[in-house]
């Protein structure tokens, strides 16, 4: 008896149970497309999307260890599914984003509309607006931080005595490293430090940056918000990390080419408002035409006059971010792109 007390009792494998019947999940088809599923009040409660609605949807009710605890408590309210079957992967990306906007689902957290707006410039960067007009014609951003330390560094060479902000990487740093760093930096590519007063040249050197790492992956504008937010989150915790001269010509460079980065896929997205595109997901596979006027798709080519983006929101934002995220995948993937831009 003592030795069966002092046995440690074998361990209990936890078996989940879900309100939505088994073959609604088990029945559906291996095809790209978008899933929701529903609560018994019929509220949307997630929507995803697929390369293969059978593999996706039923990868949510596999395995027993480290389960997402947000995902399982979605899944003790999901009591049907609602799915839409698409041509491709690209199609149904372009579907995933519309369909958050639709419903705001409570356990999606990327691409909601929230309290999200977009950012124009002026072409000097002097100024800024939430809307596209003749003075603003840069853009659109989804916030304008990406472009906030090449700002503060052009103030800070402008200044009669260049005294560098100390502000400049969205966290305190002292003024004379920030200054040796960011002649280290010029020193690195033979240029003077005067030739970065122009706007000009620091888009012109980040684009040389973009150009010489095609490959490399940059931190797009909601990773840059959230680099900011992070410095500005007080934890009472402080960790000491002590930067050099070199770390800080480092920094310099990745924000040089995170500008330039955002700056050439603004104009890329918007050439897609506008546009028919013939794609197909290899180099001999089938070919799948798209139609876009003013960032939305359409069924058939018809006549655009020349669009901005007066007027729309961030829906459109995503679309076309979306959209641009899904024709580089198909291209990377050996697959075959062509854009015609339509006015």
């Amino acid at each position: 008896m003592q030795t069966w007390l002092s046995t440690e009792a074998p361990k209990k494998r936890t078996k989940y149970e879900y309100p939505m019947a088994k073959e609604k999940r088990l029945n559906l088809p291996k095809v790209p497309g978008v899933y929701r599923y529903v609560s018994q009040w019929g509220e949307i409660l997630y929507v995803g999307k697929a390369t293969s609605l059978h593999d996706r949807v039923n990868s949510y009710f596999r395995g027993q260890k480290g389960r997402d605890s947000f995902k399982l408590e979605m899944l003790t309210q999901a009591y049907d599914l609602i799915v839409t079957e698409c041509r491709t992967p690209l199609e149904s990306a372009l579907l995933e984003t519309d369909e958050i906007k639709k419903y705001n689902p409570r356990y999606n957290i990327s691409l909601k509309a929230g309290e999200r707006g977009l950012v124009f410039f002026s072409r000097d960067f002097t100024s800024m607006s939430p809307e596209q007009d003749d003075e603003h014609s840069i853009g659109p951003f989804s916030n304008a931080l990406v472009f906030d330390s090449i700002l503060k560094l052009n103030e800070s060479l402008k200044s009669e005595d260049q005294t560098f902000n100390p502000e400049m990487f969205f966290e305190p740093l002292d003024a004379e490293l920030l200054k040796s760093g960011f002649a280290l930096f010029c020193e690195r590519l033979g240029k003077s430090p005067d030739v970065f007063k122009s706007l000009r040249s620091i888009f012109a050197q980040g684009l040389i940056f973009v150009k010489n790492a095609p490959d490399e992956e940059e931190l797009d504008e909601a990773e840059i918000e959230a680099e900011a937010a992070d410095c500005d989150d007080d934890t009472g915790e402080e960790i000491e990390i002590e930067l050099t001269a070199e770390d800080i010509a480092d920094k310099f460079e990745r924000h040089f080419r995170r500008a330039a980065h955002a700056y050439l896929r603004a104009r890329r997205m918007t050439k897609l408002l506008n546009c028919d595109i013939e794609y197909s997901l290899s180099a001999k596979g089938k070919k799948f035409q798209l139609h876009l006027r003013g960032g939305h798709p359409t069924p058939e080519p018809t006549p655009q006059t020349r669009s901005t983006w007066s007027g729309h929101s961030v829906d459109t934002y995503d679309r076309m971010a979306v959209l641009l995220t899904e024709l580089e995948r198909v291209r990377s993937k050996n697959g075959q792109v062509s854009v015609q831009r339509k006015y």
